[in-house]
């Protein structure tokens, strides 16, 4: 198969632990980028994931806010989704009430109501600089993105309470242990992947999807080949075609060598060998 389009995530999948791109890694992307299209969809803000872009000999097309914003290097924005006030106000209350924490990511920035040394840490991996507020209802923009986190164990406690409240008005993800993403009803990393290969032209069995988690399983089912790291959970690694390994092992830069610079390679020997003829 000549695969067209490769959609990567970015944290424990492109990242390792350290929160490093491994500098093999990055020479297989720049080599993969001049034969097929490459796109980073993460539930980052696009404020947070251009930073990374640095990397590469040039930028690539950017699925962010777990598929809320679609951002081409050429044209900006070309697709962005909001949640609704209502629906932010009753995430805010319900963050409140299990006494969680909460931010709402806006195209301009990330704010909270509350931020300690321990939470700018955090945020700081993520070349995240928060914004404090006395009452996020203070915001004129609507959230992009809103996230509820906390200690792993109360989010697993809080999120059976998520499912009963907050299925059909708004769209929710665990995109780690310590997080749930909310964003606009009917929005996710497979249908920005959709968008961005059909503005692409690439089928969609030309496609393969790489991640790690809970909020990577839609693109990773709607890919030709959905490929999970060796870290994701068990059934991220169910539902996907392939697991590769770890993304301390570089699992991202082997499917790359793989099922595009080892296609390509092939290519350019047959290439040479016609010439010789």
């Amino acid at each position: 198969m000549n695969y067209r389009l490769i959609a990567i995530d970015i944290d424990g999948t492109l990242l390792n632990d350290q929160y490093e791109i491994p500098e093999r890694t990055v020479e297989a992307i720049n080599q993969a980028m001049d034969h097929c299209h490459l796109v980073l969809c993460t539930g980052r803000a696009l404020f947070s994931t251009k930073p990374l872009l640095e990397h590469f000999h040039r930028p690539l097309p950017l699925v962010t806010d777990n598929g809320g914003t679609i951002w081409f290097p050429d044209r900006g924005i070309v697709e962005q989704y909001t949640l609704s006030r209502s629906v932010a106000e009753e995430l805010l209350l319900f963050s409140r009430r299990h006494r969680l924490h909460i931010d709402f990511t806006t195209g301009d920035g990330i704010y909270v109501e509350r931020l300690d040394d321990a939470l700018e840490a955090v945020y700081r991996k993520y070349f995240a600089v928060p914004k404090q507020l006395d009452d996020l209802l203070q915001l004129e923009q609507l959230p992009v993105k809103v996230t509820i986190s906390g200690r792993p164990d109360q989010i697993d406690q809080a999120y059976p309470a998520v499912q009963e409240q907050f299925t059909g008005k708004v769209q929710f993800f665990r995109s780690g242990p310590h997080f749930i993403d909310f964003i606009a009803f009917g929005v996710n990393k497979g249908t920005a992947l959709q968008k961005l290969a059909s503005e692409l032209g690439v089928a969609r069995e030309q496609t393969i999807a790489i991640g790690n988690y809970y909020n990577d399983l839609e693109m990773i089912r709607m890919s030709g080949l959905g490929v999970a790291v060796a870290n994701a959970p068990e059934e991220v690694k169910r539902q996907a075609d392939l697991v590769t390994d770890s993304n301390n092992e570089e699992g991202v830069r082997k499917i790359l060598e793989t099922f595009v610079l080892a296609s390509m390679k092939k290519g350019e020997s047959g290439q040479h060998a016609r010439s010789a003829q």
